[in-house]
């Protein structure tokens, strides 16, 4: 089968780009299909994270960042004018590869993806929940003009998913949030990692938490929860790993509380397994979430983990009193009182590792995972096969034929 991804740019840690390389990698080597991931924006830059050989991967090298450089006015026309290419470029990249199924994640492409026919079913991946999508929330708060500009760009967004051959979301409770736009099927991200080794979490005395330090993550709640805890455990540390535009916001913070002894912000780390080995419980204070990858990781390392109930993905992780402890979300003394229970009793903290150990191999491991996705593509083929012919495509794009791998620089498609 051919699968082809679009995505905008292989740039970063965060978790999507990681399920995406993992998943593609798994596609092509393990299952043996030919897998593409289509990029707009990745501008020469090698993918974070490595991509097998056997995955193609081509840039269309439509710079959506040029827009930022104009004022308001000019930036929606330079905005409308890149639009009209990257359209014109990711339509001739198709209609060349002419895929079976084309995945995306929700991003511009869905202003136009369902009028290319190349003959592909269509996919949407939705990896946040559906309030937060493409952070139209944040307009939506500044009220006005930009309350009304995100809700005609929510319900366009909706219009566009209607028309999807699919809908995937990574939990239960965000698909009963789209259930009045479309159904949807629940497929959950896999464990991406290798564990390093399993923690002893009887004896270490190290509270860990990853992620970006922005407003979706709120490590500042965590910062506050840690305060009791260390006025009662010195022993103990929190070591958050991660970067972010609200480090310096956290840096204060932990100043005017005074847990300089006890809190390390320890800025990002390429070996996030041996992060996990090492401590003695993982936990999560996140705003918002479409499927914390964080929690998954370190139950697959023998960790605990101790989260709030943020939307979505928390609940569908953590079991409580199995796997971990799940408070009420945005509830700092609760986060405090529960990661205060696991410091205090190392047989919990043993009992719950095992529980995350269990969770982690089995229904978030690679392979369930992958068939539950091949699955859906072969009931996709099939159905489309049975339905319609694909119809022919009349764009040609020499430059496109050939798709380059593991990121090296296309010349410019001369389209």
């Amino acid at each position: 089968m051919r699968i082809a991804y679009i995505y905008t740019a292989l740039t970063t840690l965060g978790g999507v780009d990681r399920v995406l390389t993992i998943k593609a990698n798994y596609l092509a080597d393990v299952l043996g299909h030919e897998v593409y991931i289509i990029t707009d924006s990745q501008a020469g830059r090698p993918p974070v994270f490595p991509l097998s050989e056997r995955v193609h991967h081509i840039d269309l090298q439509t710079d959506f960042d040029e827009q930022y450089h104009h004022g308001i006015l000019c930036r929606y026309m330079v905005y409308r004018r890149l639009m009209r290419q990257y359209r014109r470029r990711l339509e001739q990249a198709l209609c060349n590869i002419r895929p079976d199924v084309v995945s995306c994640t929700l991003g511009r492409e869905m202003d136009f993806l369902m009028d290319i026919h190349d003959g592909s079913c269509k996919i949407g991946e939705s990896h946040i929940a559906k309030a937060y999508c493409r952070n139209l929330h944040l307009m939506e708060a500044r009220g006005g003009l930009y309350k009304l500009v995100a809700r005609l760009w929510r319900a366009r967004l909706e219009r566009a998913v209607k028309r999807l051959d699919a809908l995937v979301v990574l939990t239960q409770r965000d698909a009963d949030s789209w259930a009045s736009v479309r159904p949807a099927t629940v497929i959950h991200n896999p464990c991406t990692i290798e564990p390093r080794g399993i923690s002893d979490v009887r004896q270490s005395k190290t509270v860990v938490a990853v992620g970006r330090m922005s407003e979706q993550k709120a490590l500042d709640r965590l910062v506050r929860a840690w305060k009791p805890i260390v006025q009662h455990n010195p022993d103990w540390q929190l070591c958050i790993y991660g970067e972010g535009e609200k480090q310096a916001e956290l840096e204060q913070l932990i100043a005017e509380l005074e847990l300089g002894q006890s809190c390390h912000l320890c800025g990002t780390t390429s070996d996030v397994a041996s992060v996990y080995a090492g401590a003695a419980i993982y936990a999560m204070t996140s705003r918002f979430e479409g499927f914390p990858l964080v929690l998954i990781e370190a139950m697959s390392c023998g960790l605990p983990v101790v989260s709030m109930d943020c939307p979505t993905g928390a609940r569908e992780i953590v079991t409580n009193g199995h796997n971990g402890l799940l408070v009420p979300d945005g509830d700092i003394a609760a986060m405090s009182a529960a990661l205060q229970q696991l410091i205090d009793s190392p047989e919990l903290r043993q009992q719950l590792a095992e529980g995350a150990l269990s969770s982690a191999r089995g229904r978030f491991g690679m392979e369930p995972v992958m068939h539950q996705w091949e699955q859906l593509f072969d009931g996709l083929k099939l159905h489309r096969g049975a339905t319609t012919s694909a119809p022919r495509c009349s764009n040609t794009c020499s430059v496109l034929q050939q798709p380059l791998h593991r990121g090296a620089a296309n010349p410019t498609p001369q389209c």
